[in-house]
């Protein structure tokens, strides 16, 4: 019941909680299709159906109503000593009392060997392994691949106050097929490699386009700068693209564009008002 996916129960005992844990195992059953692919490239998917059991009573195992506990299928790593989960997807409750997970390879997941994991998330955060039919844990070994393609345009924009906007837009593909969900961050570096500022990356509707902005003063020295786009994950580098900042020059540049289109408004402005009053006199325009 809902009760062993939380492996915990909580009993109000005179108004004092005391907490007590419940051992049971899970066992997944009537997987569907079976997991049979291990090479993947990035923007593959694994999805299946399976049910839950407890493997004691042979029980169907329902969610945990409050939330705090979910099953979960991640792909980890190995590094060093240490099992990284690079990627993980909640299954889906389905109104049979099955449950359905789809997992996309996104560029969050390590390239090489890995592992795909049935895994229950508990409150803390830690991960209790589900057990497949022959009584160990649900796991199949993988290996992901594939190379990256960025596109990516970048736009700049001088502001009123001696300001620059920068405004980059990216999408990550590997063979022709979008890659979406990628946790991105980006920095701003120097020629001289120095970091100048690190730069939030957002995810549109339609979790398929990264976008950046950031802002540089006119005082910051012109010269040649890197955005790197780097995996969250591990800090591993994705993208690098190289931008000219003008400094002072782009500020002196955007006050003259300014005064000039301030100027040809107001020639405009003055044409419209002399043809207006000569229309006004009588006089055909």
């Amino acid at each position: 019941n809902a009760e062993y996916m939380g492996s915990g129960l909580a009993i109000d005992d005179g108004g004092a909680e005391v907490s007590i844990d419940v051992q049971a195992a899970l066992l997944v059953v009537n997987v569907w299709p079976p997991p049979r692919q291990r090479d993947f490239h990035y923007g593959n998917e694994v999805a299946f159906v399976f049910d839950v059991i407890d493997e004691r009573t042979g029980e169907p195992v329902m969610p945990d109503p409050r939330g705090g506990t979910a099953l979960e299928l991640s792909l980890s790593h190995r590094r060093g000593d240490e099992l990284v989960v690079s990627m993980a997807y909640d299954a889906t409750p389905l109104a049979n009392g099955s449950y359905a997970v789809r997992l996309f390879i996104n560029p969050n997941a390590f390239a090489g060997e890995g592992v795909l994991a049935m895994t229950v998330r508990r409150y803390d955060g830690s991960r209790v392994p589900v057990l497949a039919d022959g009584k160990r844990p649900l796991s199949y070994p993988v290996r992901v691949g594939g190379d990256i393609e960025v596109n990516a345009t970048l736009h700049s924009s001088p502001l009123g106050d001696d300001r620059v906007s920068y405004i980059l837009s990216a999408r990550l593909l590997c063979r022709g097929r979008a890659l979406r969900d990628a946790s991105l961050r980006a920095a701003v570096v120097s020629a001289d490699r120095s970091e100048v500022l690190r730069v939030p990356v957002s995810l549109s509707g339609s979790r398929d386009v990264y976008s950046a902005t950031w802002v540089l003063s006119a005082s910051t020295p012109p010269g040649t700068y890197r955005l790197e786009l780097q995996r969250e994950v591990d800090r591993a580098l994705v993208h690098v693209i190289v931008f000219e900042h003008l400094g002072q020059a782009h500020a002196f540049r955007a006050l003259a564009l300014m005064a000039t289109a301030g100027a040809v408004a107001l020639t405009v402005f003055c044409w419209t008002r002399s043809r207006a009053k000569a229309a006004t006199a009588g006089e055909s325009l």
